[in-house]
């Protein structure tokens, strides 16, 4: 992917995961999930499958950010002679 690519979907993955999760929760709330009681089981398992979905996006965003900072990075760089190795005249 280029840079402009992995820098726009790792900010809209992340923005995404958020509202998933937002939205579950929004979405439990007012279709009556929460009693006074507790949670029902069908708002506790889309509350823990969104949540999942969250840490999940949350996890390929922040990859997608951090290859960013390390693009053009080079780690084996050998520094080069300040004496140069050309045929020895005598």
């Amino acid at each position: 992917m280029s840079r402009q690519s992995r820098a726009l979907a790792g900010a809209v993955i992340m923005i995404v995961g958020a509202s998933v999760l937002f939205g579950t929760l929004i979405g439990a709330h007012s279709l009556g999930g929460f009693t006074s009681n507790g949670m029902s089981a069908l708002t506790f398992i889309a509350i823990a499958v969104s949540g999942l979905a969250f840490v999940h996006a949350q996890t390929m965003a922040m990859a997608m950010l951090v290859t960013l900072m390390i693009d053009g990075v080079v780690t084996s760089h050998t520094p080069a002679s300040s004496d140069p190795q050309g045929p020895d005249v005598a």
